[in-house]
C-alpha cells in the first residue's frame, strides 16, 4: 500500500450494523446475528501478520438487513460515530454494513459528519463471514489496514481493495467482485474552504421527509401530484442529461411551482 501523508489510526471504533457480513442461518434463512465481535477477534488473532490498529467494538441495535435502512437509523449511526470520537476518544470509526444500501449510508454520513476530523470507513461483504469464498475477512482486514496506514479525515468506502468516495459511487451488481463502481461526473462545483457552523456534525439534526423522482418520457402531472400530496418537504428530481425535463407540459410545470415544495 502506498504510504499515506495522513496520521495512522491509533484507536478505531468498530460499529456493527448487521448486513451480510455477519449473517448466519436462522429459521427464516440468513439473518443478521449478534456475536460478531468474538468472530472478528478470533479471525484477527489467527492472522498475526495482519497489522491493524487497536480497536473496540459496538453492536448497534437493532441489527438490520441493509435493505431496511432508514434515515432514522442514519441519525442513530451518526450519534454513535460522534460518541466514539468526541466522548470515547477514538480517532477513526469502521462501520460494518450491508451492501444494498452501503453507498447510500456512506453518502448520508458524508453530509451528517461535515467538519468531523476523524476518519470513518464503511465496508461489508457480498458473502457472510465463514462461508466458502467469502470476502468478509478480506474487506474487514483491508479496511483496518487502510485506516492503520492513514486516511484523510472524512468518510470513505472500502471494498475489495479499493477506496471509493461515497458520494461518487454506486452498487452496480449483486454478485462477484467489485460490486461498487466509481461514478465519473464532470465538474463537481467549488469546494468550500470551511464548513458553515450550521452544517457542522455537532449541530442538532432533524429528520426531513424528502423524496426522489426520476423523470421518464411521458411522466404526467398526476404522478407528480401524487408524490407532492404525500406530505414531503423536499423533492429531488433526477433529470435527463445536464438537467433537462419536459418543458411543453404546463400542468407538470405548474405542479412544481404551486406547492411550496423545495425542489432540486
Amino acid at each position: 500500500m502506498v504510504p499515506s501523508s495522513y496520521p495512522a489510526a491509533q484507536h478505531v471504533m468498530v460499529l456493527y450494523t448487521g448486513g451480510t457480513i455477519g449473517m448466519q442461518a436462522s429459521a427464516n434463512g440468513l439473518a443478521p446475528a449478534s456475536g460478531f465481535e468474538a468472530r472478528m477477534r478470533e479471525y484477527l488473532h489467527s492472522q498475526p501478520e495482519l497489522v491493524v490498529p487497536q480497536w473496540r467494538f459496538r453492536e448497534m441495535s437493532p441489527l438490520i438487513d441493509s435493505a431496511n435502512m432508514t434515515p432514522a437509523y442514519w441519525q442513530q449511526l451518526r450519534e454513535a460515530v460522534v460518541d466514539a470520537v468526541d466522548v470515547q476518544g477514538c480517532d477513526s470509526v469502521l462501520i460494518l454494513h450491508g451492501t444494498d444500501t452501503l453507498a447510500y449510508s456512506a453518502a448520508a454520513m458524508s453530509f451528517q459528519l461535515l467538519g468531523l476530523q476523524a476518519r470513518v470507513c464503511f465496508t461489508g461483504s457480498m458473502l457472510p463471514a465463514g462461508v466458502t469464498d467469502s470476502d468478509a475477512w478480506e474487506n474487514l482486514g483491508g479496511a483496518l489496514v487502510a485506516l492503520g496506514h492513514g486516511l484523510a479525515p472524512g468518510v470513505h468506502l472500502y471494498f475489495h481493495g479499493e477506496l471509493l468516495a461515497p458520494t461518487r459511487c454506486a452498487k452496480v451488481r449483486s454478485f462477484g467482485r467489485h460490486p461498487f463502481k466509481r461514478l465519473e461526473r464532470q465538474g463537481g462545483g467549488v469546494k468550500a474552504s470551511a464548513v458553515p457552523m450550521q452544517l457542522g456534525y455537532n449541530q442538532p439534526k432533524q429528520l426531513a421527509k424528502v423524496a426522489v423522482l426520476p423523470l421518464f418520457p411521458g411522466i404526467s402531472a398526476e404522478v407528480l401530484d401524487g408524490l407532492l400530496d404525500s406530505g414531503i418537504q423536499g423533492l429531488v428530481l433526477e433529470c435527463y442529461g445536464s438537467g433537462t425535463g419536459p418543458s411543453d407540459n404546463p400542468q407538470f410545470l405548474a405542479a412544481l411551482v404551486a406547492r411550496g415544495i423545495t425542489a432540486w
